[in-house]
């Protein structure tokens, strides 16, 4: 369901061979959940946009769906909206061989990048339609490019309507509308179900998302790219704390944190480096918080501490108020794909960091007094 406040342009791209009932029907299906697409792109082949330009627009059908659900969307038989795959001369092409499911990757990616590096458009990608490596190829290219609110589907229909061989096709359910099975059954239109399955799939983009900015929609390169970013997850990766500058390494991600979130991980990884236990109360977790503070006041630029005197009285903090801390620490390095490992807890009520002592390095700035 579309969010209430979302005022994105809702995108629908569907892959399509020589059914074009997918691209009705999953229209349809997002008409009863409330969420219309304002724009259709469809990616297919040759063949396919005759069947489409046949089945859709000559036959009345897309008229007679646009009717039906009283709606405006952005939907023609041209260049726009029909993206032919073409080969490396511009020409279109079917996906037959390597070279050309090659081709048609890396013309999805570019498909896709149109609209995913566009802050405002939402996409739902249908992988329903086309062959099955361009299905393959379609839920691999998301995988790339998706953002956290883009959507993968694909449409259910239960039977008979899901047979081709049904007369009339079916395209979308018209009460009173009646259809003929292969053995002379007939079957009213209305009884149809229609499912939009959503499917989850693992948001990669995050991994190389400083690259997309430059690199062209190449499909091998991307895939290579995103394998070398996940990579760095099979080895150790190391944590780094820069205190003056409230600056977090972590592998090759570099971030800054909140005063107080920092001085929590910083204090969580003091204890790490020592070889101390983790810490078992939320109590003993402020004792040891107010003990560090302590210890490293004189460290820390005094603009820091003046911002947070409010929640700091002589080193001290609530217990509520540390842990909504550790919460909110949590939350920041959730937002950045960190490895578990890197958490301030280690199960509920479980305060310290899943690492070895020498993934550790706490150091000052090269601009700080004591560096």
């Amino acid at each position: 369901m579309k969010p209430e406040a979302d005022m994105r342009t809702h995108v629908l791209i569907l892959l399509c061979g020589i059914s074009p009932a997918i691209v009705t029907e999953t229209v349809f299906a997002l008409a009863q959940s409330g969420d219309l697409p304002k724009q259709i792109i469809i990616i297919t082949t040759i063949t396919g946009e005759v069947c489409l330009r046949k089945e859709l627009w000559d036959s009345g059908v897309w008229a007679s769906l646009k009717e039906n659900l009283k709606c405006d969307i952005s939907f023609a038989p041209n260049q726009e909206h029909l993206r032919l795959l073409p080969d490396g001369d511009g020409n279109a092409f079917d996906v037959v061989d390597t070279l050309s499911t090659e081709l048609a990757g890396s013309f999805i990616l570019d498909v896709l990048r149109q609209y995913t590096e566009n802050p405002d458009t939402r996409i739902t990608f249908s992988i329903a339609g086309g062959r099955k490596s361009m299905s393959a190829l379609g839920a691999l290219c998301m995988s790339l490019l998706g953002r956290h609110d883009d959507r993968l589907c694909h449409i259910l229909v239960n039977p008979p309507f899901d047979d081709p061989a049904l007369r009339p096709r079916f395209y979308f359910p018209t009460p009173g509308q009646v259809h003929v099975d292969r053995e002379g059954n007939v079957h009213d239109s209305g009884s149809a179900r229609l499912t939009l399955s959503i499917l989850p799939f693992v948001h990669c983009r995050y991994l190389i998302e400083k690259e997309l900015k430059r690199l062209p929609g190449n499909y091998s390169r991307m895939v290579a790219l995103a394998s070398r970013s996940a990579e760095q997850f099979d080895s150790p990766a190391e944590l780094e704390l820069i205190p003056d500058l409230l600056t977090v390494r972590i592998g090759r991600e570099e971030f800054k944190l909140q005063f107080l979130l920092f001085l929590l991980y910083w204090m969580l990884a003091e204890r790490r480096c020592d070889g101390q236990e983790h810490l078992y109360h939320r109590k003993d977790l402020c004792e040891e918080f107010a003990s560090f503070t302590e210890l490293v006041r004189k460290r820390m630029p005094q603009k820091y501490w003046y911002r947070c005197s409010g929640l700091l009285e002589e080193g001290k903090i609530r217990e509520e108020t540390l842990n909504k801390r550790i919460s909110d620490l949590a939350a920041e390095l959730r937002k950045r794909n960190v490895p578990e490992p890197f958490f301030p807890t280690r199960g509920k009520g479980v305060y310290g960091l899943g690492l070895e002592p020498g993934q550790i390095h706490i150091r000052m700035s090269a601009g700080s007094p004591e560096s």
